[in-house]
């Protein structure tokens, strides 16, 4: 479970929708989208061609009218069934809710921001089994710096996260008590979509591998919205992600 919330958190922070900074309007999309749905299947190769496997992730993401995002769901998913389910409410690019509910245990969580316009923000997070952790964050030009701390004030994490001039995040770590617990390196076209991400370093309580991971967008729409990519690890696919973007 650690390891699985660990990946939900990368994947959140990668794709733009975590809490810790302000959201991008429109996570980088044209054409002032109202909501979007993606689904990610596990790609397999079946006489030559790449197709859909078996769905690992589902996520919904739900905009205002000035183009932030309101809410996120995502559906995490193995061999068919529901591991856990994590819905995000948000406030003017800001993260103000979370629940996160599997078959064992649920929690709510409730976020409360200070000095939103400072270079040191502070976002507090009280939870419904008692957790409460203060996320110290720094911003120095496009580098930005998240120390969380519990209840006593004593460090739990440290995070690392470089921007571009578009606001796309390309590096990221997961500082540990000694060394770099995950990092991993990112590119991306000049649309803002992921091109490439290197895993230089993925501890054994993360989730993930070390490689390369390219992608490729296969389809798009009328508003020039990709609504297909493909995934690959190491020059092998890896996953299908499918777009449903309702204007």
């Amino acid at each position: 479970m650690k390891k699985s919330l660990i990946l939900v958190v990368i994947a959140c922070i990668i794709a733009g929708c975590s809490g810790d900074i302000k959201q991008q309007k429109f996570i980088g999309m044209s054409g002032n989208p109202k909501s979007v749905k993606e689904t990610v299947y596990e790609a397999t190769e079946e006489f030559g061609e790449i197709v859909e496997g078996d769905i690992e992730k589902s996520c919904y993401y739900e905009f205002d009218k000035e183009g932030f995002v309101v809410k996120t769901i995502s559906i995490h998913c193995y061999d068919g069934d529901t591991i856990f389910i994590a819905t995000d409410k948000l406030k003017k690019g800001y993260l103000e809710e979370s629940y996160y509910v599997s078959k064992s245990d649920s929690i709510l969580t409730a976020y409360t921001f200070k000095n939103k316009d400072s270079k040191t923000k502070i976002m507090e997070a009280k939870s419904s089994d008692g957790g409460f952790t203060t996320s110290v964050i720094e911003t120095e030009g496009k580098k930005e710096v998240v120390t969380d701390k519990n209840s006593e004030g004593k460090t739990t994490g440290k995070y690392e996260r470089y921007f571009d001039n578009k606001g796309n995040i390309i590096e990221y770590k997961v500082l540990g008590k000694d060394e770099v617990d995950y990092w991993t390196k990112l590119t991306f076209d000049n649309k803002s979509r992921l091109t490439k991400k290197e895993v230089i370093v993925c501890s054994e309580n993360m989730s993930g591998k070390v490689g390369v991971y390219t992608y490729k967008y296969e389809e798009a729409d009328s508003k020039g919205n990709w609504t297909k990519s493909v995934e690959y690890f190491n020059d092998k696919p890896s996953h299908i992600t499918t777009r449903e973007i309702l204007y």
